[in-house]
């Protein structure tokens, strides 16, 4: 681990709207956010890849399986999407999804065509991609981790995301009650259950912080996290969704519920705590400094 504590702030959702992505880019420019990863599934991809380069935000690829419209062809991966050629499954079956299973060889086979099928676009809107992680964190099945692993290698990307979040007893007096209205305890459990195989082989931080406050990491959570990280020293990559919410009625997806989370204003919440001088503030006191993934090159050397 790092002498000196470090934190990644990372925006995921970059490109599922431009409210939010205009808010992305303000907690890059006036806060403490400093980096995001794109979702190429949406419409907004290209607009929201040229504003990054712009603007000079190190962007990795937010692999996704759930959300948007597939980037590979149709006849490479029919049982991923539905009629429509949107993306179909739900983020708990594919991480329940068994690795093994002699009966989903096919269907891993169209996961990696759609993971090639994103890099490659991800490369055709001119992304120097920094690190790898997916929506809904899909990717901590570890055959599709594997497979992600693999074609980021082949693409240069030499870090992707492990969502390796401890459970830490300041949660259990902070925000509970919304958090277990959001489901988040069970989704911290699933992923800690299913990712235990997983022994990487690219770069990653030592722990992740962001899914038992999924929906909105509040002042306090972030200051004892800060606290802890600054006690317990290394990498910490705090993954977060922050940006303006899409207007009331937006039907930009055709799943209702993907809409009311683009619109939640718990998106403007945690825009807020990034853009907030006071936040900047508590890091600096506590000596812990910021990162990007684009940093743990050099913080770490080429390999893990």
């Amino acid at each position: 681990m790092l002498a000196q504590p470090s934190l990644i702030v990372n925006a995921d959702d970059l490109a599922i709207h431009p409210s939010i992505d205009a808010g992305i880019f303000e907690a890059f420019e006036r806060g403490i956010l400093t980096s995001a990863t794109l979702l190429v599934t949406t419409p907004f991809a290209a607009a929201a890849a040229e504003e990054a380069r712009r603007r000079g935000l190190p962007v990795g690829l937010h692999f996704s399986l759930t959300l948007g419209r597939a980037a590979a062809p149709r006849r490479e991966i029919p049982d991923l999407i539905d009629a429509a050629g949107n993306l179909r499954f739900s983020a708990a079956k594919l991480l329940l999804l068994a690795t093994n299973a002699e009966s989903n060889t096919v269907l891993y086979r169209q996961i990696e065509r759609e993971i090639a099928a994103q890099f490659a676009a991800a490369r055709a809107l001119g992304l120097a991609l920094t690190h790898v992680d997916s929506h809904q964190h899909v990717h901590m099945n570890p055959r599709i981790f594997a497979l992600l692993e693999a074609e980021a290698a082949r693409h240069g990307v030499g870090a992707v995301r492990l969502c390796r979040e401890p459970f830490y007893t300041f949660e259990l007096g902070t925000g509970v009650l919304r958090n277990v209205r959001r489901l988040n305890p069970a989704k911290l459990a699933l992923v800690r259950m299913v990712q235990r195989p997983i022994q990487p082989r690219l770069r990653t931080t030592d722990r992740f912080f962001g899914l038992m406050f999924s929906g909105e990491v509040t002042r306090i959570a972030f200051a004892r996290l800060v606290k802890r990280l600054a006690r317990a020293g290394g990498v910490c990559e705090l993954g977060l969704h922050p940006g303006y919410c899409a207007p009331p009625g937006c039907m930009a997806y055709p799943r209702p519920a993907y809409n009311a989370f683009i619109s939640d204003l718990s998106r403007e919440a945690e825009l807020a705590l990034l853009t907030d001088p006071a936040s900047r503030a508590l890091l600096r006191a506590a000596g812990v400094r910021l990162l990007s993934y684009a940093d743990l090159e050099t913080v770490r050397g080429r390999t893990k």
